[in-house]
């Protein structure tokens, strides 16, 4: 995961095998959740209160209070990130159709229904891909028109998976 501060800082994060990693460095950090929006988190011996403010509408930031000073921070997930580092971008935009896969790979789950409801944001499919699995979100809100795929088949990038009403 990636996190852009307002202050233009970048910083990444992973968990591997229950080990922190920031910035490609293995620290010692635990995080407790108090309550509804309410962290602690110990990074390096120091520790930091954090609470979660309000998230913006697009799904893709927060507004955080670390130790009473105030952030806007955005977040990109590993998928996100391993498709601008693969040189594609996702399609955007309310008016759009039609969802294609982003990268070859195999649909390991069908989650929603022809027909069925959407919000933006809400997840539609899973695609394993470089031995992820990557769950692909609505673009828009909207309904299912007609899914062109089956669990278990092999999806080539750009083949079209499911389209909107």
């Amino acid at each position: 995961m990636e996190i852009k501060t307002n202050s233009g800082r970048t910083i990444q994060f992973a968990e591997r095998e229950g080990k922190w990693h920031i910035n490609s460095e293995e620290v010692p950090a635990d995080l407790l959740e108090h309550g509804q929006g309410s962290y602690h988190v110990l990074v390096a011996g120091k520790g930091y209160e954090v609470y979660l403010l309000k998230s913006p509408a697009d799904g893709h930031g927060y507004f955080i209070r670390v130790n009473g000073k105030e952030f806007e921070v955005s977040v990109k997930s590993k998928t996100e990130l391993l498709l601008e580092k693969m040189g594609m971008k996702k399609e955007g935009g309310s008016t759009q159709q039609e969802l294609k896969a982003p990268m070859p790979g195999l649909i390991s789950s069908v989650l929603v229904k022809e027909g069925q409801k959407v919000q933006k944001g809400d997840p539609l499919l899973i695609l394993e891909a470089m031995k992820m699995e990557n769950v692909l979100k609505s673009p828009r809100d909207g309904e299912i028109k007609h899914i062109k795929i089956k669990e278990k088949q092999s999806v080539e990038k750009n083949d079209l998976l499911l389209t909107f009403v």
